[in-house]
């Protein structure tokens, strides 16, 4: 039965992630509607563009993963997710917020402010690393390629060096990864697509809402650092591998993580394959962190109440032969705890001599 619930289990979670893949890919033109106001003035968009021309007010505005050009007045804030921000000169924002309010976010967007805006309040950008920005980098990578000695050997060498660090920080969890990536790649891909996903729409639910600024921007801050982690763990892997025929150099994890990254970089010089080759190892290692990560959890709130000790077992006494399937048994009223062990009867309540009184065998 085991073996065929392994096949099942990859098969569904290959199927979700690719049910999710077409989902993302199909969600612009199945969620594109009109703005909708709320009744204390919040205009929210979704997939679609959105434009406050001059002389316009509204109290705030929620566009996500569209382009938002503001040329009017917003009295509270501005929340930009996955788009372009574009404020005109004649925009007025944030007249209803203090100083140390937050009057236009950006997450995973740009941000374009012309001279002559007046904001009140502060401007927060969170860089993104939702799926469509990956997508879209690695697709984009075929027309826009940055060319010169300087930018080609910063980015041949920035993957290297963060391998570098990384497995001489976290060798232990970084060999981890990399056996897990090894063992289950299917799976742990299809996981790191749907953490990636979960981790995205997490950021976009703390953008919208007030105490969540206070959150999106240190865990906007950590997610790249633990899609790198990631990718770390699945470049080990790449280089024990390609140094299998050398045992010596296979089983350290930093030349491995160093070799591994160094080859991946010159891969992701190829335009597409390259950014799809970055994109597949870091949502591999991603998952095997996740799924480990889970196994931890649960191994330590297994660990977490055990069970009652119970008594120990009873020992025949010493030249006793006792009959093939008899246990001994401690004397009528005895009780055992973990803290007294055995204990006899209070006075008057019965009578045995020693737990090993009633240890002879029937005749």
């Amino acid at each position: 039965m085991r073996t065929l619930r392994r096949p099942r289990r990859i098969a569904a979670v290959a199927t979700a992630a690719l049910a999710l893949l077409l989902l993302a890919a199909a969600a612009p033109a199945l969620a594109a509607a009109a703005p909708t106001t709320s009744a204390a003035g919040k205009t929210v968009v979704r997939f679609q563009d959105y434009t406050l021309a001059q002389g316009q007010a509204v109290r705030s505005v929620v566009v996500i993963r569209g382009n938002a050009v503001i040329g009017g007045t917003v009295a509270r804030s501005v929340v930009v997710v996955d788009g372009t921000a574009t404020i005109e000169s004649t925009a007025v924002i944030g007249a209803d917020l203090a100083a140390q309010d937050s009057s236009i976010v950006v997450v995973g967007g740009r941000l374009i402010t012309e001279p002559g805006a007046t904001i009140h309040g502060k401007t927060v950008r969170v860089a993104g690393f939702g799926l469509g920005g990956l997508l879209q980098g690695a697709a984009s990578a075929a027309v826009v390629r940055p060319v010169g000695i300087i930018v080609g050997w910063w980015q041949l060498l920035f993957l290297p060096i963060v391998a570098l660090v990384v497995a001489a920080l976290f060798p232990r969890a970084v060999s981890r990864v990399s056996d897990r990536v090894h063992a289950k790649f299917w799976p742990s891909f299809g996981w790191g697509i749907i953490g990636l996903l979960a981790a995205s729409v997490l950021l976009v639910v703390l953008a919208i809402t007030i105490i969540g600024l206070i959150l999106v921007v240190p865990a906007g801050l950590a997610l790249p650092a633990v899609l790198l982690f990631c990718f770390v763990g699945t470049a080990a892997l790449v280089g024990r591998l390609v140094l299998s025929s050398s045992p010596r150099y296979r089983d350290n994890v930093l030349v491995a993580a160093v070799v591994g990254a160094l080859l991946v970089s010159l891969v992701s010089l190829v335009p597409i394959i390259g950014g799809l080759a970055v994109l597949v190892a870091t949502m591999a290692g991603f998952g095997a962190a996740l799924t480990l990560v889970n196994e931890w959890r649960l191994a330590r709130r297994s660990t977490a109440a055990p069970a009652a000790a119970g008594p120990p077992p009873l020992s025949t006494p010493p030249g006793w032969t006792s009959p093939p399937g008899w246990t001994p048994q401690p004397p009528p009223g005895w009780s055992w705890s973990p803290q007294q062990g055995w204990s006899p009867p209070a006075p008057g309540a019965g009578v045995g001599a020693t737990p090993q009184g009633s240890t002879e065998p029937p005749a």
